[in-house]
């Protein structure tokens, strides 16, 4: 990547094995010129399926709207690669923010 004063970065995600389940834990390490050591970052990303994903956004006051299966807005089925996700506040309800 380059950045706007055209200095290049390289951004590098090593995910751990063994993946648990539902949870991604990765490794992102930022190398670029002007830092004087590599900058790393540790994160775990969630994967929950559509309809558990629609209990967890139900029980934070909101409702699913419109379900995709891919970036492209095809129909969501059990072979989809993703569970794209619009949500909105459920009628009656103030959606729970933590924070």
């Amino acid at each position: 990547m380059t950045g706007p004063d055209g200095a290049r970065a390289r951004i590098a995600h090593r995910v751990r094995q063994p993946v648990d389940g539902q949870l991604v834990r990765f490794t992102t390490t930022l190398t670029e010129p002007g830092l004087p050591r590599p900058v790393r970052a540790d994160s775990t990303l969630r994967f929950l399926p559509a309809d558990a994903l629609g209990e967890f956004l139900a029980g934070a006051g909101l409702a699913v709207e419109e379900r995709y299966g891919d970036w492209d807005r095809s129909p969501f089925g059990a072979a989809s690669p993703e569970i794209i996700t619009v949500a909105g506040v459920s009628p009656g309800r103030r959606p729970c923010v933590r924070g």
